[in-house]
Formats: structure tokens, sequence, C-alpha cells
């Protein structure tokens, strides 16, 4: 054996007598031992819960499954000079049928209201958004449920899902909101659903959402929403990060029938 091997050896015989010893007196200090397990389990649990409870707060992230596959997706029209375009509906309905890139796109799009209820009247923020909104953000509600296809059609009644926030401040967190109506900007909708206080995207200080419609007769021309999707999992590495923002940013160029104007 050489020089090397034989110092290998007697380092390694010299860290199992270590570790052999190390064992020993905590065998014999069972008080002591048992005291330091407690005391790096509670720092751990404590450690884990503190970051649970401030990585969407002060990292900005919201609290959705695999969050690092959730893009937003920004139309480039290089005719128009456009970087950053919004789209139609008809035009956001044409995207998602064709994309391969993602497994689900969604729409968004602001729409604050004023609740017109018993009181002075009030704005808050709101967001209309497609029926699929919550499934590819892997939320449920906290009461019933959230927005089918039925409920994004043209001809359907409006339906409104509340923060746990709006349950307490204007119903008093009663179960018996759901099928309650509320008036936003002097419009009767009807309550389906109730989020949980833990949810939310894009603004933490969201009160409503309620459905986009769907047209895909509706005009092309003045697109209002924005695209949210998530990626499939072979293609995160292709994304582009944004810096500036938590989010993946994914441009997307326009394909001639995205553009026609009618």
């Amino acid at each position: 054996m050489d020089t090397g091997q034989s110092t290998q050896a007697m380092n390694m015989d010299s860290f199992l007598q270590d570790i052999h010893f190390g064992f020993r007196m905590l065998v014999k200090a069972r008080g002591f031992t048992a005291a330091c397990v407690l005391t790096l389990a509670l720092g751990i649990g404590c450690a884990t819960t503190m970051f649970s409870l401030f990585e969407g707060p002060i990292l900005n992230r919201p609290p959705v499954p695999d969050v690092d596959r959730i893009a937003h997706v920004w139309v480039v029209n290089q005719q128009t000079g456009t970087d950053r375009g919004l789209l139609s509906v008809p035009n956001f309905l044409d995207l998602r049928s064709r994309t391969t890139a993602f497994e689900e796109l969604a729409a968004l799009a602001d729409s604050d209201k004023v609740l017109t209820a018993a009181g002075e009247p009030r704005r808050v923020a709101a967001l209309m958004v497609s029926a699929n909104f919550f499934h590819l953000l892997g939320a449920s509600p906290k009461i019933w449920r959230v927005f089918s296809k039925d409920d994004e059609q043209p001809s359907a009644p409006p339906v409104a899902v509340i923060s746990e926030a709006m349950s307490r401040t204007n119903f008093g967190g009663r179960p018996d909101v759901l099928g309650q109506t509320i008036r936003f900007d002097g419009v009767p909708y009807t309550i389906i659903g109730v989020m949980r206080e833990s949810f939310w995207f894009q603004d933490q200080g969201t009160e409503v959402w309620t459905p986009l419609t769907l047209d895909p007769s509706a005009s092309r021309v003045g697109g209002t929403a924005r695209v949210v999707g998530r990626m499939k999992k072979w293609q995160c590495s292709r994304a582009r990060w944004n810096s500036n923002s938590p989010w993946r940013t994914v441009e997307w160029e326009c394909a001639p029938s995205l553009t026609k104007v009618r």
C-alpha cells in the first residue's frame, strides 16, 4: 500500500472512531440528546412554516402548483410594431386551438366593479376570466364551485365567484351565501362560489371573479384579454425570463389569421 492510500485509510479510521465516540456520548446523555433532537425538529418546522407563509408576499409568487411552468403570453405583431399586445376573444380562441407549447391557455381581463349593496357604493378589484382559469392555476373554491363552460357563453346569466374576504365583509361569512344575489354596477350577479383566502393571482386584493364571455363572433379589433398558460414541461427551458417579473414571458408571433381585422 502506498503512502497516499495509507493516509486515506488512517483518516477513515479516525473518522469512524469519532462517529462511534459521538454516538456513545449521545446514548449516555439521553436527556441532552432528546433536547437537541426536539430543538432541531422545532427549528426546521418553524422555518418551513414561516417560508410557506411569506413566500408569496415576499417573492410575489402566488400559491400555484408548478408556478415555474406558468407563463404570460404576449402577442408580437411586427407589422404594427406591437411587442406586448392584448388579444381579442376570437384571436384568443384561435391561439388556444393551435398551440402545441402549452397544456392549457386561459384569458383574463381587468374589470373593476362598483359594489352597489346596502350602504355606500364602493369599488372592488375584479377580474373577468375564462372558465378554465382556476383549473389552469390548480385552484379550488372553499365553497361550492367555480365557472363552467356554460357560464362563459354569451347568453349565460351573470354569475360571480367572490373572495373569502368579501364573504366575511358583506355576508358575515355565512355558508348560505351561495345563491345569493349581489349587485355590481347595478347588475345582479348570482354567487356560485367562494374562493379560499390563500388564493390570489396577479393581485392579492382581487375580491370578485366573473366569467369572460367567449364569443367567437366578437370583433377582432382592440384586444382586451391577457393570456396566461401552463407550459408543457419540455417547453419550459425555451421560455424567456423577464428579470422584472416573477413570471416567465413568452413572445408569440402573430400568424396572419391572428392579425386580420374584421
